[in-house]
């Protein structure tokens, strides 16, 4: 477990940059990483966000899945990129405020993507 422990810890300020609403410019519910999981076939039990989070990577990790985790968090990235769209093109007076939650996303995305690249290597 302890070379599970050092994968994981290499994925700790992506990691907390997924779960910071200000970082991230949304707010992934444990409910959505548990349905992120199970598309990649791995089931976890209801916990906090964070413990969630941290047993599908973990999981994903152990089976040699990074990069199908990574594509999948990206698809829920995006489909909030989608929705963000939406409302900014509806409500015109907010759209300033919702574009910036928009290239919050966009960088984090780069970020997920750029992960997912690297873990094919490592």
């Amino acid at each position: 477990m302890k070379k599970n422990s050092s994968n994981i810890d290499k994925y700790s300020m992506l990691t907390k940059q997924i779960l910071a609403l200000h970082f991230s410019g949304t707010y992934i519910t444990n409910k959505e990483f548990i349905e992120l999981g199970k598309k990649i076939g791995i089931d976890v039990d209801l916990a906090d966000r964070e413990t969630v989070f941290k047993k599908i990577l973990s999981k994903a990790i152990e089976e040699n899945i990074e990069a199908e985790f990574f594509n999948e968090l990206s698809n829920v990235l995006k489909s909030r990129f989608d929705e963000y769209k939406k409302l900014a093109d509806e409500f015109a007076n907010s759209s300033e405020i919702i574009k910036e939650w928009m290239q919050k996303l966009r960088s984090l995305d780069m970020l997920i993507k750029q992960r997912a690249r690297m873990s094919i290597y490592e």
